[in-house]
């Protein structure tokens, strides 16, 4: 068997967010055939930095298609795919706690900005619970050493912190999925920074994309 020739391109790809047909444009720009020897993926990979899911209202998304396809990409070693809040919420709305609570409250606001996935993949349904699964075996972060990617924040001292919670690979033990959403556990901070950044306190409230109105707002770090 001839070997893969090592990895001489990393190609990082922000969030994509259900948007399927733009991702197929950017692979033909990339010249990213996966069946074609000469071509990028030959050397190269992908790094996908998270938040595949929960497209705007009225755009073009195709959640399953776009799953689909990072998935495949993954499993043939053709990608890396890193969690993003998103998928990090998309865990939290389909878990339930000890008390028979959600992880992540089901308002009306979480739910708007969920839908679009939800009504793609059935919620409930089989499929829905296999999407919530992957999600799950997806690594926070991942260091190459000349350089690395996370979804929102890199900061080396909650990385230290939060690796006693994470497997070999950087994704979340499965016994700690609760303590990630319970804003009395260490964890839950953890998560929040490296998936969203760092955040304080808005001098004057806004709307955000899909209408809800913020009082936290990011900061630079």
């Amino acid at each position: 068997m001839l070997e893969k020739p090592p990895i001489k391109r990393l190609y990082f790809i922000g969030d994509v967010h259900a948007r399927h047909s733009k991702l197929i444009t950017l692979l033909e720009h990339l010249d990213f055939d996966v069946t074609e020897p000469n071509s990028s993926a030959n050397d190269g990979k992908l790094v996908f930095i998270g938040d595949l899911i929960d497209s705007v209202p009225n755009c073009d998304g195709d959640h399953l298609a776009l799953l689909n396809q990072v998935e495949s990409l993954v499993k043939s070693n053709h990608a890396f795919c890193l969690l993003g809040n998103h998928e990090f919420n998309a865990i939290g709305w389909a878990t339930q706690k000890v008390d028979g609570n959600w992880a992540r409250p089901h308002t009306e606001n979480n739910k708007i900005q969920h839908h679009a996935f939800l009504e793609a993949v059935t919620e409930g349904s089989k499929e829905h619970g296999r999407w919530v699964t992957w999600f799950k075996s997806l690594p926070l972060f991942v260091d190459f050493e000349s350089v690395r990617a996370i979804h929102a924040c890199w900061d080396e001292q909650v990385i230290e912190s939060i690796k006693p919670y994470l497997n070999p690979d950087n994704s979340l033990k499965e016994a700690h999925w609760l303590d990630a959403f319970d804003e009395t556990h260490e964890l839950f901070t953890l998560c929040e920074i490296l998936l969203k950044g760092p955040e304080r306190l808005a001098e004057i409230p806004f709307k955000d994309k899909t209408g809800k109105i913020r009082t936290q707002e990011r900061i630079k770090w």
